[in-house]
């Protein structure tokens, strides 16, 4: 994620966060800013000290101070957002444990389809979390949950024909 605002002391401010390891890298005014604590980023810009801290992450939501300055980074996921992500990994933990459901479709379970259906619902958080759109958002979740089935569905007929 990229964000850029003007800061009215400083000049232009970007921020990035890398989804999968949240490592941040801020920019102002072109000069990249190192890290003094955690949440604590300093540099000099323009003879004077500029300080900016990161309150939040990408799911909780963001928000920077520079100096007295504050930039809203992102809004907190929505619930729904959370329920139609963690819905793949919810239909693979009960179906795959249920053997009435796998004798009708069987789907891989245990640690490979939790690890399967973990990654589509961190996918399809990470994917809605970057969509304005609502309708989009859970055409998103929808489509991750059958993905997610489909691989899920496709390793459990594979294992089923070696098994047999």
């Amino acid at each position: 994620m990229i964000r850029e605002f003007e800061s009215k002391e400083f000049g232009k401010v970007i921020y990035e966060e890398s989804f999968w390891s949240g490592k941040k890298r801020i920019t102002v005014n072109g000069v990249v800013l190192s890290k003094e604590t955690k949440t604590t980023y300093m540099g000099i810009i323009n003879d004077s000290l500029v300080k900016v801290t990161v309150v939040g992450n990408f799911l909780k939501g963001c928000a920077l101070f520079v100096n007295d300055e504050y930039f809203t980074v992102s809004l907190p996921a929505a619930w729904y957002e959370y329920v139609l992500g963690l819905i793949p990994f919810i239909l693979i933990l009960v179906w795959g444990n249920s053997f009435e459901l796998c004798s009708i479709v069987p789907v891989v379970g245990g640690a490979l389809g939790g690890g399967i259906s973990g990654i589509g619902s961190v996918v399809s958080l990470m994917l809605m979390k970057k969509t304005k759109n609502v309708l989009l958002k859970i055409a998103i979740g929808l489509g991750m949950l059958i993905a997610t089935f489909a691989v899920c569905a496709g390793l459990g007929y594979a294992f089923l024909s070696i098994a047999s």
